[in-house]
């Protein structure tokens, strides 16, 4: 850093204030080129953004859990207990997680610890930064068990590479990873017999995107979430709108 320059670093709580992020540009060009500007993003949410940016077009399409109506909700490498939601705003969101319980559905938080999220729902162990093999296993049961919404992978050719992109990476890990952490319920397209939910949410933060796959695990993700027809679904994982350009619908 030049001799005279500023350094700004900012991250939570003025991340969550869209007014702090806006005018902080402002603020900055009244310094020139001086001031160098450095986020707690590059540690825990940037690789949210790429794959935004390589999904849907935009870093600013950030699809979020629907904790309200949701039934089933997994999380994966997230501590919202003690977080209280990254990329996800929720008032009280340990209420409105537990409340996804007394309404019949569940909570299943994955992670290679027993969190303080995980103490309070279901909690399944993973291996230490395994979860992309995990998100592609989803993938591959998805499919290969015909629970898959075809319906919203139109073109065919999406639906092919995704499908065949997941047969492929779990192949080295053998085939029994796939049926180990098979969905516990059906796409929305598909019959549900029994107390099968029919709304869920994939949700991963910190722990999925400081790992060696970051930005893929974050991209399977949205992937299982759309396979199983709950992207930008009521009671799945949903976009909001801004009003402003560059951001998504709703």
């Amino acid at each position: 850093m030049a001799p005279g320059a500023i350094g700004w670093y900012y991250g939570n709580p003025g991340a969550f204030s869209y007014s702090h992020t806006l005018s902080l540009n402002t603020f900055m060009l009244g310094f020139g080129p001086r001031l160098h500007v450095f986020t707690a993003g590059s540690q825990d949410v940037n690789n949210r953004f790429v794959a935004s940016q390589l999904l849907y077009g935009s870093p600013l399409a950030l699809p979020v859990p629907d904790v309200l109506r949701t039934d089933l909700l997994v999380v994966i490498g997230a501590n919202p207990i003690v977080s209280h939601g990254s990329v996800l705003t929720v008032p009280r969101i340990k209420d409105r997680m537990h409340d996804i319980v007394k309404r019949g559905g569940r909570v299943l938080v994955i992670d290679p610890r027993k969190t303080e999220t995980a103490a309070q729902f279901e909690w399944l162990g993973i291996i230490p930064d395994g979860d992309a093999y995990l998100l592609l296993s989803l993938l591959h049961v998805l499919f290969g068990e015909n629970l898959a919404d075809r319906a919203r992978l139109r073109p065919s050719g999406r639906r092919r590479r995704l499908a065949g992109t997941a047969g492929q990476a779990v192949q080295p890990r053998g085939h029994r990873a796939a049926h180990r952490h098979r969905p516990r319920h059906r796409a929305r397209t598909g019959p549900r017999p029994g107390p099968h939910p029919r709304r869920a949410a994939v949700y991963g933060r910190v722990g999925t995107s400081t790992g060696e796959n970051g930005t893929l695990t974050t991209y399977l993700l949205d992937a299982v979430n759309l396979v199983a027809g709950n992207l930008d679904q009521p009671g799945g994982s949903m976009f909001g709108s801004f009003g402003m350009p560059g951001s998504a619908g709703g």
